[in-house]
């Protein structure tokens, strides 16, 4: 009188892969519930932390981003995270000093370990002259001077693209000693 055993195959269940497309890199700039901050890395968390404040579950990961703010290192998820162009941080004008103009994005370069852009290199650049013009009694050492007249007794402040778009005008084959 054995009863017939029934078995069920039951398919085994396969956790998805980690996402592959990271919506922010390392280094890159980004806005907060906390505020701007930098990038400096990020995880796929896949299992729900005892605190109960992630979604994360090993079916449904979740990509967390450590991002240095103004007040220290925060561990915030993707969806908390927003891209920092097309903000008051990148439109906005905060000052402009002999033309050359400084927003928010730009100041942010200024932290640690970050690489400087071409706003804050001109500005700085100009700074200095405007000091050395300064200290040489208002006199403006490079006024009224051409390009031939390039001996090294004055300062000549270029955009940083200047070089390769002269390079571009004169061809790959000419080479000039005043030029470099």
């Amino acid at each position: 009188n054995a009863s017939p055993q029934v078995t069920m195959e039951i398919p085994p269940l396969f956790a998805p892969p980690d996402p592959y497309q990271m919506p922010f890199f390392d280094d890159d700039f980004v806005l907060t519930p906390f505020g701007p901050g930098k990038i400096l890395s990020s995880r796929v968390e896949r299992y729900a932390s005892s605190d109960n404040h992630s979604d994360a579950t090993i079916f449904n990961p979740t990509i967390i981003y450590s991002i240095d703010l103004d007040f220290g290192i925060c561990h915030v998820p993707a969806s908390q995270v927003k891209p920092i162009s097309g903000t008051s941080y990148t439109k906005k004008t905060l000052i402009t000093y002999q033309r050359v103009p400084l927003n928010g994005h730009d100041l942010l370069r200024l932290r640690p370990m970050t690489y400087l852009n071409d706003s804050i290199v001109m500005f700085y650049l100009k700074y200095l002259k405007t000091q050395l013009d300064r200290n040489n009694g208002g006199k403006t050492v490079t006024e009224n001077r051409g390009w031939d007249d390039l001996d090294g007794e004055g300062i000549h402040i270029f955009p940083s693209f200047c070089y390769t778009r002269i390079k571009n005008i004169m061809g790959p084959g000419c080479r000039n000693s005043k030029m470099t």
